[in-house]
């Protein structure tokens, strides 16, 4: 039970990170994706290009890692 949790949150998590890099990468050239695990502000993903375009998809005090 737990592994199919995880196996499908990896799975979602990694398909996200294809479609965003591959927006991306489509919008301002070489850009690269990086995946902040910090417990104390939550899950925040982001992306920068090589324009210096700064997207915040997810940046949320209140979400927690259970």
């Amino acid at each position: 039970m737990l592994f199919t949790v995880f196996s499908n949150f990896f799975f979602l998590t990694s398909t996200l990170f294809f479609l965003l890099r591959r927006a991306a990468r489509q919008a301002g050239g070489g850009a690269y994706f990086y995946l902040d695990l910090n417990t104390g502000s939550g899950l925040r993903k982001s992306i920068i290009s090589d324009r210096d375009l700064f997207i915040n998809v997810i940046q949320d005090p209140d979400l927690r890692l259970a």
